[in-house]
């Protein structure tokens, strides 16, 4: 589910810096404040609703944010965008509980509900000369907001109080007649989109079990287009320093640009280890915390550092499109390892201060400090290697935008190899596995080498194949100038004993290594170089690098080519008519990961294929080509109609019309076998 970390509420007057503790306050303690009964419709975004009963007021100090509702209330929620709908159907259809109307819209009457809305509707009126008190209520629903993950209310509202955000905002929690459990929220000014979750519960103190969005929708925007964010991380300069690779002090030096004047309330993600959410991370290593935020002349910006977000106020208002760096200084026990491994990976996480995946494009510096015999491994060109007592330290630069940079620390042994212009390395965990490495790295030479002569040369001059564990993260990854691989790899012969899950989970994950190996090299050019505008766009990095798999094992070994083929082919089968290419991100049930799965390694590769054939190989390898080149030139997070336009210009021919049957409809294009 998508956190809604910026939500409601919008005051007038500009508030002063020095409001900024009282404002946290009242916000993280919010009172009800006197008690109505009346009849009034509220009409927000999509959704419709006439409300009936007893509405109490609350507050947050002397400002009105929404209210707590008993009584006879009705809901219709009418979905109008196209991807959303598909997405929708497939989401009812699984879980069952509404059913949608030919007019494509859900109703539910509901007897309860807690209310959060930005603007304060004029109705209903509430007493002003009423005394504000604490409520059980609003405990309740205080702490359910806690159980499902939000970072806390006062992290909530203070950027559209201090922002001035103009777009509506709202939080709406309902017991529904059809389901209990339902939760709305739009955000119109920051994630700009709007989505009706269902919830269960369950036992004790934890999360909830489950949270099932049954449809999510786009704000003001087409999500076919590429979103201008209003800020985006540009440049990051990072220094990380561990004397006992566990605790670590981070000291990140972070460039930001914004698209809009005036904003000075931030919000960044960055793991601490002590939300709820990361509770069993919690419990296994000590916090990372914020310690201090600087910005460029040196000054102390306020902040609160809690539930993995950072809540920042800016000294001077942001200038649109002038760059502005803040330094953050962190420190904690981020290396523990809890499964006793000599490694630690710093990547699909909020390691160091971040904002929106998609507003992601920066250039990255890093200089990390460990203690041997742990070695570090970062994105970017090695510039230089050195010890200074008992730590091994590195310095790594990457002047191209990167979406996600690792650092990768532990104990490896390391294997060089080159051909000419490529340098890669082969990272062996903790023991060197003398073929293997060779193996990975005569392989690594000659996927870098096809794909560099099929499109455009390898961007990140240095490769640095990283093995870890299989059983510890049993999945490849690939951020630029990276990959991280698992153990099969390295050694893929077990001992034989199937007792050993060891040796099944090795023996499993072998079956495609090489094609697996080639396609995490694919992401180098998809996935990296030409990295994706959302999350309808995800499939430009994981059906594109699947598919260039399988165009180098034609030229390798075309047995195990065609096996990959059928896979797909097979699981495509499997599919159904649950879900399209455009709107697997959408898709919410008990088996919409698996499904997600099937569309973007199975029916995207096929989809390609059949459009190869369509338009030519001749053609088929120029769009590949230019749209890397482009993508790489412009700097650009591209989105699926980039690619439409680029297939329309070469192939002279509108394609629009034959991606909205095969893309962002379901249905499956012919083609011939290989």
């Amino acid at each position: 589910m998508k956190k809604f970390a910026l939500l409601l509420l919008l005051i007038a007057a500009i508030l002063p810096a020095q409001d900024w503790d009282q404002t946290l306050k009242d916000f993280s303690t919010l009172k009800v404040k006197g008690t109505i009964d009346e009849e009034f419709p509220l009409n927000i975004g999509n959704m419709s609703m006439s409300l009936t009963g007893n509405c109490t007021q609350v507050v947050a100090g002397s400002t009105p944010v929404g209210w707590l509702f008993s009584g006879k209330g009705r809901m219709l929620y009418t979905i109008k965008d196209p991807i959303s709908l598909s997405a929708a159907k497939t989401n009812l259809k699984e879980n069952g509980s509404y059913t949608l109307t030919s007019d494509n819209q859900l109703s539910d009457t509901f007897t309860e509900g807690f209310f959060l809305i930005y603007p304060f509707p004029d109705k209903p009126p509430f007493p002003k000369d009423a005394p504000a008190a604490d409520s059980p209520k609003l405990a309740e629903y205080a702490d359910l907001m806690r159980r499902m993950g939000f970072p806390g209310m006062e992290t909530s509202f203070a950027p559209c109080l201090f922002n001035h955000y103009k777009n509506p905002m709202v939080m709406i929690f309902l017991k529904g007649a059809k389901e209990k459990n339902l939760f709305y929220a739009m955000d119109g000014n920051e994630t700009m989109e709007e989505s009706l979750i269902t919830y269960k519960t369950a036992r004790g103190d934890t999360q909830f079990e489950q949270m099932t969005a049954l449809v999510t929708q786009p704000v003001g925007y087409d999500w076919t287009k590429r979103r201008i964010h209003p800020l985006y991380q540009t440049h990051v300069d990072i220094e990380l320093v561990s004397t006992d690779n566990i605790a670590l002090k981070e000291k990140a030096a972070i460039q930001f640009t914004t698209t809009v004047d005036g904003l000075r309330c931030m919000t960044l993600s960055l793991l601490n280890g002590t939300s709820r959410e990361y509770s069993f991370w919690d419990k296994r290593s000590s916090p990372f915390t914020c310690k201090k935020i600087t910005d460029a002349e040196g000054k102390a910006v306020p902040f609160i550092h809690k539930y993995d977000q950072i809540l920042l106020l800016l000294n001077t208002p942001m200038v649109k499109g002038k760059p502005f760096t803040l330094t953050f200084e962190s420190e904690g026990g981020l290396l523990k390892n809890f499964f006793g491994d000599a490694y630690m990976v710093l990547g699909n996480m909020a390691w160091y201060p971040t904002i929106d995946f998609y507003a992601q494009a920066s250039s990255f510096h890093s200089i990390v400090k460990v203690k041997a015999p742990y070695v570090p491994i970062s994105c970017g060109k090695l510039i230089k290697e050195w010890k200074e007592g008992d730590l091994n330290c590195q310095e790594s630069d990457e002047p191209e935008p990167l979406s996600f940079p690792f650092v990768i620390v532990g104990e490896f042994k390391t294997q060089e190899f080159k051909k000419d212009p490529y340098l890669l390395r082969v990272h062996s965990y903790v023991q060197m596995k003398q073929s293997g490495g060779e193996k990975l790295g005569k392989n690594g030479l000659a996927v870098l080498d096809f794909y560099s002569h099929g499109m455009v040369p390898y961007a990140y001059r240095e490769l640095d194949v990283v093995e870890i564990p299989y059983y510890r993260n049993f999945f490849w990854q690939s951020p630029a100038g990276i990959v991280e691989i698992t153990s099969e790899g390295m050694n893929p012969i077990g001992n034989g004993d199937e007792d050993d899950l060891d040796n099944v989970m090795r023996r499993y994950a072998s079956l495609g290594v090489n094609s697996r190996y080639a396609h995490e090299l694919g992401h180098q050019w998809y996935g990296n170089l030409v990295s994706w505008a959302s999350e309808q766009d995800g499939w430009l990095s994981e059906s594109f690098a699947e598919y260039l798999s399988f165009m180098f094992m034609m030229t390798q070994d075309k047995k195990k080519a065609r096996e990959q083929f059928n896979l797909w082919e097979v699981a495509t089968k499997e599919l159904k008519d649950r879900g399209t290419i455009a709107n697997a991100p959408l898709l919410s049930y008990d088996e919409a990961e698996s499904d997600r799965t099937r569309l973007y390694y199975s029916k995207g590769p096929l989809v390609l294929h059949a459009l190869r054939q369509e338009i030519g190989d001749d053609v088929f390898m120029t769009v590949l080509k230019k749209f890397a080149e482009q993508c790489g030139k412009k700097k650009i997070k591209a989105t699926t109609d980039d690619f439409i336009q680029f297939v329309s210009i070469f192939a002279k021919k509108d394609f629009h019309p034959w991606f909205d049957k095969y893309f962002y409809g379901g249905e499956m294009p012919t083609y011939k076998k290989p």
